[in-house]
Order: C-alpha cells, then structure tokens, then sequence
C-alpha cells in the first residue's frame, strides 16, 4: 500500500497496488498541496470492509485532488472514500467496480473555492450505493455523465433498496448539479 501525511505534492500514476491488508493508498491531512492518483490499478486491498481501495482523509481550501482514469475494483470495502473535510476535488474517468460497500464517498463537502466535480466515471456492481455525500456546505458539486449502474449488488447478489446518488444534507449556501448521467 501507499501511505503519506501531509504531501506538498504528491503524484501516484502507473502502479498496481493490489492485494494489501490495508487501504490501496493512503492520504492524510492535504494541505497547501496537490496530490494526483492516476492511471493506476487499485484492487483487491483491505481485509475487511472497514479498509478502502482509495482512503483521503481532509483536503483543505488551498489545495486540490485529482483522481483520474484508474482501475478501483474489488477492494474489500469502498472504493474511493473521503474523510472528514474535503474541498477542490476532481473525480473524473474512473472505473469504480464490484468493492464490498460505497463506490464513491464523502463525509463532508465544505468551502470549496471551485467546483468537486465527478464526471465520466463508471460507478457498477458496488456492495452499496454508487456514490454518497453525506453533508455538503458552501461548497458547488457537479455529478455528470458518470454511468452508475448496478450498485447494491455484490457478488451477484442484490441488498435492496440502494441508491445511486445520495445526499444525506446539502445546506442553503450550496449548489448542486446532476445532469447527463446513467443511473440504474
């Protein structure tokens, strides 16, 4: 797995990061800085549901994420997951398949000086829902053209009522966009 607090900057591109016991990668504390995952093949990691293909936790206003065109897949628990925190995030052309929960998940959206974005990815098969914010404040989201389809099924097997996009709390302040997706 990879690991690292508080990177100036940070670039994770080209790399098979598969069948750790922990989480794939590992981001704590971005702040002042950039960080960059892509084309990477993050899959089969984490040994039980509690660990994460792609764990990010707390990325302030002056700093930016980029997650882009890598293979998360059949990690044990969710596939990209955001903690605490996040502003200025790019989640764009991702394959995001079959992990054991959430596909994509943020705890907190806030102040975000420009747009989270998640677009062109493709969200299927998760365990859970495709994608879940759970609270959004004075921040703009924009969820277009990903392909989100089949979640709440895991190894074949159907869990239910689950969504594809769920916002748990998104306040006045905020502006959110969803538009030119396939949810099914």
């Amino acid at each position: 797995c990879i690991g690292t607090v508080n990177p100036r900057t940070l670039n994770v591109k080209d790399n098979e990061i598969a069948y750790n016991s922990y989480n794939g990668i590992y981001i704590s504390e971005v702040a002042n800085s950039n960080a960059n995952i892509s084309k990477n093949n993050i899959t089969s990691n984490g040994a039980d549901s509690s660990l994460r293909g792609v764990y990010i936790n707390s990325v302030d206003v002056t700093s930016q994420v980029d997650v882009d065109s890598n293979n998360i897949s059949e990690n044990s628990g969710t596939g990209i997951y955001f903690d605490n925190q996040v502003a200025n995030v790019d989640l764009t052309n991702n394959n995001i398949n079959n992990n054991g929960d959430l596909g994509i998940y943020f705890y907190q959206v806030a102040d975000s000086s420009d747009i989270l974005a998640i677009s062109g990815n493709k969200v299927i098969d998760n365990g859970n829902e495709g994608i879940w914010i759970h609270y959004v404040t004075n921040s703009n989201v924009n969820i277009s053209e990903n392909s989100i389809i089949g979640n709440g099924r895991y190894n074949g097997d159907y869990y239910g009522e689950i969504y594809g996009i769920y916002f748990q709390s998104v306040d006045e302040n905020s502006q959110v966009k969803i538009d030119s997706n396939n949810i099914s």
